[in-house]
């Protein structure tokens, strides 16, 4: 059990070093397209500097909690965090906030983890 736990605690801490260094470089994050989950089409693109920032911010420090073994619906939205065309990576959005071991609106489904962020996506249009 002690394996598996360190293991977890590994892919967090490399997780979060990758977010972290994509964020904090000069060209990090310019774009975080916004598309529907089911069918992969576009629907917005934000560009807001501050929100982007203040969300890879919250990203970096929230608590997480697996969702390996949980049964649950599909997010409504995937988001695409870009550095211009590059997708550095991507998360699925609620937009109503889940509890999955922490409340939040963002799953990091290449993770199988639900991130306690409950920051909002900006009015879409």
């Amino acid at each position: 059990m002690d394996f598996v736990k360190k293991l977890l605690l590994t892919l967090l801490t490399a997780f979060i070093f990758i977010i972290t260094s994509c964020i904090q470089e000069p060209n990090g994050v310019t774009s975080i397209e916004v598309l529907l989950w089911e069918s992969d089409e576009r629907i917005e693109t934000i560009t807001d500097k501050k929100f982007i920032s203040e969300l890879a911010q919250k990203l970096e420090t929230a608590e997480t909690s697996s969702t390996t073994t949980m049964d649950f619906v599909s997010p409504e939205y995937k988001l695409l965090f870009k550095k211009e065309s590059e997708v550095l990576y991507e998360l699925g959005y609620y937009k109503k906030a889940m509890k999955l071991g922490v409340e939040g609106h963002y799953w990091n489904f290449p993770e199988d983890e639900m991130i306690g962020v409950m920051l909002e996506l900006p009015n879409r249009k």
